[in-house]
């Protein structure tokens, strides 16, 4: 299920949708990872790679791919920042740095909310329920969610009046909550630059806010299930092995709902 549409992509980066083995090369290999790790975290790069790389091999034992073309491609280095645990404290530096920017509410959901960046992104005036704190993750012409995985969000209130407050202020139904200039979704390394020259020296990457929520909701209480299907996560596995602080798990935190992290200002 994750892999084919690996597969598909590296099909179509390599010139149309029939994928044909006999011109896999190493270089294909390393273009196509480096041009993943432009519009994904670079986990999820090092991810697609190793599916690749798995295919490829299958391939070689089948005999349809000549020689090794995966030999020595490495992983790619994940920075410092993603690696971090961050806290509380983080997050109040960030926000002061993104006070009176669009950032600052963007912060405000990826801390309560834990969405993919791209999610937040891709957020459309229509997806807000405007009577309930509801907001829907979904897949629509243009935009795909990552492993499909459409689902309706409950939300802490004031979450809710951040995203209320920016819908009255949208074109129409179908824009981006968070607009870039032109008016559309914004480019995620363009938006990753942004961030970054916003952010000053706060060590806080965006992706590293749906990291942060899924520690403070096990925290506070949550089960992994229930935060695996609030992620969007296809497997819990994902979530125990990469989005959880292990000092979470711990037995006998006090059950809270949604971490209320920040408030809006």
């Amino acid at each position: 299920q994750r892999t084919m549409p690996t597969i598909r992509d590296f099909g179509a980066f390599l010139g149309g949708n029939a994928l044909s083995p006999q011109v896999i090369t190493r270089k294909h290999l390393i273009a196509f990872r480096d041009q993943r790790a432009k519009t994904v975290a670079r986990a999820t790069a090092n991810s697609d790679i190793s599916r690749i790389k798995a295919f490829v091999n299958f391939l070689r034992v089948e005999e349809c791919v000549n020689g090794d073309p995966t030999f020595k491609i490495g992983r790619l280095k994940i920075s410092r920042i993603a690696k971090k645990a961050i806290g509380p404290a983080h997050l109040v530096s960030l926000l002061a740095a993104f006070e009176g920017h669009w950032l600052h509410d963007l912060a405000i959901v990826l801390a309560n909310v834990g969405l993919r960046p791209q999610e937040a992104l891709h957020i459309r005036a229509c997806d807000i329920e405007t009577d309930r704190p509801l907001i829907h993750i979904v897949n629509y012409e243009g935009w795909q969610i990552k492993d499909s995985e459409e689902r309706r969000l409950e939300v802490i209130k004031e979450v809710h009046a951040i995203l209320l407050r920016r819908k009255v202020a949208a074109v129409n139904g179908e824009s981006p909550l968070f607009p870039s200039p032109t008016g559309i979704a914004w480019d995620y390394e363009n938006f990753t630059k942004i961030w970054r020259e916003k952010r000053g020296r706060v060590p806080v990457a965006p992706y590293d806010l749906r990291h942060f929520f899924a520690t403070q909701s096990v925290n506070g209480g949550w089960s992994i299930e229930k935060l695996s299907r609030y992620l969007g996560h296809s497997s819990v596995l994902t979530t125990e092995q990469y989005y959880l602080d292990k000092r979470a798990l711990e037995i006998g935190a006090p059950p809270v709902t949604t971490p209320r992290v920040a408030k809006e200002a």
